[in-house]
């Protein structure tokens, strides 16, 4: 008999992947939650016969209802989709509540069988309050509620961590601008080329494998272990130029204050300038708590050349309306 997986973010980027990896697979029926069931995205998977609900992140009870009678569940939340209608500490807040009402949700599920919590470190705790990425933060709390307050329910759950992703540049506060005069762009931040950069390449494609593997594996080998999901390791600028290799356009690394830049992007470039000056400043791009045994993707039994990378990712935007 198949086992229910309920799949938050079923119409997103990280939820719609594990859910096109999953569908057709009888050893699972899936109940996809999403926010608006009136949306194009969610319509199309109801008429493929994808059981979907509305669910409510802010309200406990919505997610119990939810949750009911699932075997697995992928969590997630949604930092920048709060953030694009907040500030950053509202954000921040939001985001962790959110974590935290389905953290307590899966606890009172007494079937449940494997968590799912795609998170991120606390930057702040790792860097004796030095470093705070506000959407670091608020998944990495949740991480040591679970750890500290939900026994049960650690044993159960997988933190996923999900570096970089592949597409990233799609975002304003980053993206690649052309200088007409040169024929040239140019990738104006804060932080030097040679920060270190983790990627999972494609996150669209990579995150349903990645979580069908851990789904094999179970909760007896990978409940409380930390599954980060490392398929490309380069610097900043060495991102910029798997950028230019895939778009054919030529683009320079070009450091400016962080002043400067938050003139040009107020908030965004706050929150975005935080996590790669961490990096910077670490020499490495940090992706889970150091006492931390990690488990990687060749652990879970995958082959990165298997997986879609990042500059295949880069090819899927339509840089004409970005830039």
């Amino acid at each position: 008999m198949a086992k229910l997986i309920v799949i938050i973010g079923a119409t997103g980027g990280q939820g719609g992947s594990v859910l096109k990896s999953l569908l057709g697979n009888p050893d699972w029926r899936i109940r996809g939650v999403t926010r608006d069931l009136s949306g194009a995205r969610a319509k199309e998977l109801i008429e493929n016969g994808v059981e979907m609900v509305a669910g409510d992140l802010n309200d406990l009870q919505s997610v119990k209802v939810a949750f009911s009678g699932a075997k697995a569940i992928y969590a997630v939340t949604n930092f920048p989709g709060l953030l694009a209608t907040m500030g950053i500490e509202e954000a921040f807040q939001t985001e962790h509540a959110q974590g935290l009402n389905m953290a307590l949700a899966a606890s009172e599920l007494p079937d449940l069988e494997h968590y799912i919590w795609s998170t991120l470190p606390d930057s702040e705790a790792i860097s004796g309050k030095e470093y705070y990425i506000p959407h670091f933060c608020g998944k990495g709390r949740v991480d040591t509620y679970i750890k500290n307050k939900l026994p049960t329910l650690l044993k159960k759950t997988t933190f996923l961590t999900l570096p970089l992703y592949g597409d990233n540049f799609q975002y304003p506060v980053v993206t690649p601008r052309p200088i007409k005069s040169t024929g040239k762009y140019v990738h104006l931040v804060p932080w030097s080329a040679a920060t270190p950069i983790t990627l999972v390449g494609s996150h669209k494609d990579n995150v349903g494998p990645v979580a069908q593997a851990i789904l094999n594996m179970g909760s007896a080998k990978l409940g409380a272990k930390h599954v980060v999901a490392a398929l490309e390791e380069t610097t900043a600028e060495g991102m910029l130029k798997m950028w230019s290799e895939a778009t054919g356009r030529e683009a320079i690394h070009v450091q400016i204050s962080m002043e400067d830049y938050e003139k040009l992007w107020p908030m965004w470039a706050t929150e975005m300038a935080a996590m790669y000056l961490w990096w910077q400043h670490e020499g490495e791009a940090l992706w889970a708590a150091r006492d931390e045994e990690i488990i990687g993707l060749e652990d879970l039994g995958l082959k990165k050349e298997d997986l879609v990378s990042t500059k295949q990712a880069m090819l899927t935007q339509d840089w004409d309306t970005l830039c």
